[in-house]
Order: C-alpha cells, then structure tokens, then sequence
C-alpha cells in the first residue's frame, strides 16, 4: 500500500486505502468452531461479567463493564 508523503497528505486530511481482498471477521474461528478455538477466557467464551473481576470487589471496577459519571472538576 502506497500513501501519499505528509505534505499531500496534510491539507487533504485523508489517505485512501485500497479494499482488502477477503473481509476480515473479527474471531472468525470461534465463530465458526468455538469449541474447536475457544478464546482466552476463563470460559473459553465472550464474557461480559468476569467473576474473578468482580471478586476483587473494587468500587469502580465492577465485573461488567460499566459507565461512571466523570468526577467533577473544580
């Protein structure tokens, strides 16, 4: 892939890229298989609560994921 030296680059904005051949699937393998390529979690699954995380019982980091409120600054 070529891209364009900084000062074309620069006032575009932008570098155009070419399309890839083969989309690309985001764990493609488990998706296909998942018993066959388990992912490297405790269950060999997606996880959205994690117990060992929750266990560490850290007020601001929960077992999910979680949104909190931005401190306020003075």
């Amino acid at each position: 892939m070529e891209l364009p030296d900084f000062e074309t680059f620069w006032p575009r904005g932008y570098a155009e890229t070419p399309e890839p051949d083969e989309p690309y699937v985001l764990f493609e393998d488990f998706h296909r298989d998942p018993q066959a390529h388990p992912l490297k979690t405790a269950s060999g699954k997606v996880e959205l609560w994690s117990p060992t995380i929750a266990d560490y019982d850290h007020a601001d980091c929960p077992g999910q994921a979680t949104w909190f409120e931005p401190p306020q600054v003075l």
